[in-house]
């Protein structure tokens, strides 16, 4: 009668037995984990036709965009990440951050990933107001891949400003004495609304003399949708006792938010 083996190496083969099969199936994990990762496919930004622009209550240009990322792996990403700045092209200072929510993408799916980018219209973002500009728009991709992988991805690409008052412009005409005693001092106001949202509000001017005196103000209403601009010209009277001739027009606006000075223009 064959003799038993001692139980610690019965113990022992049973260990080897274990170890050997976690070492089969971790390798099966990294094999598939790894396949799984060379089948993501991300792409960030590069589509404009997915982007918008609004104006929220607070005056700032709302940016939203989206990154598309396909897993077609056999393993969840989560939780991902989306951060994203943009800066100006020539300049590159930076005008405004901002990215998504942590999310969840499952195995075999495809995901549209919604971020969002705050663009304050004030400090170094002022001259987005009136003036076009190529921006920079990057983006970063923080992931954790089959729970212990950590994926990193960032692109970019290039973004276009359409200003709200682009190329706008309050052009003096020659002051004129009227039979009453004034001087009628035409302004022609022009500019684009190359943006998506309106301008509505009211813009206030004042004609002040070359020594910097205020001969007279006025407001005028403005509704101007995306995409279409303004031509027009207003006329302001001021008293005989008052010269505008080589002084200039300054003008403000307010509306949507927005609260600022408007390039100033000398009047001939």
């Amino acid at each position: 009668m064959a003799r038993r083996a001692p139980a610690l190496y019965r113990v022992s083969g049973l260990l080897r037995n274990i170890g050997t099969a976690v070492l089969v199936i971790l390798i099966v994990f990294l094999v598939t984990a790894a396949y799984s990762a060379a089948h993501l496919r991300p792409e960030v930004g590069g589509n404009q036709s997915s982007s918008s622009v609004s104006l929220d209550p607070n005056g700032t240009a709302v940016l939203t965009e989206s990154v598309n990322l396909s897993n077609q792996g056999y393993y969840s990403i989560s939780p991902l990440t989306v951060s994203l700045e943009i800066s100006n092209a020539t300049t590159g200072a930076i005008l405004a951050v901002g990215g998504s929510a942590p999310l969840t993408i499952a195995p075999g799916t495809n995901a549209s990933i919604p971020i969002s980018i705050w663009v304050p219209l004030t400090g170094s973002s002022e001259a987005l107001i009136t003036q076009d500009e190529a921006l920079v728009e990057r983006a970063w991709v923080n992931a954790t891949y089959a729970s212990i992988f950590v994926i990193q991805l960032a692109g970019g690409s290039n973004y276009s400003w359409g200003a709200p008052f682009s190329g706008f412009t309050a052009s003096p005409g020659a002051p004129s004495l009227q039979p009453n005693g004034t001087v009628l001092v035409p302004v022609t106001v022009s500019f684009e609304n190359k943006a998506s949202f309106p301008d509505a509000g009211t813009f206030d001017f004042n004609v002040e003399t070359a020594g910097g005196a205020s001969c007279t103000s006025g407001s005028v209403p403005v509704d101007v949708p995306g995409g279409t601009g303004m031509y027009q010209t207003f006329s302001f009277y001021v008293p005989s006792s008052c010269d505008p001739a080589g002084g200039s027009i300054h003008s403000t606006y307010s509306g949507s938010g927005l609260d600022f000075v408007l390039p100033s223009e000398a009047i001939p």
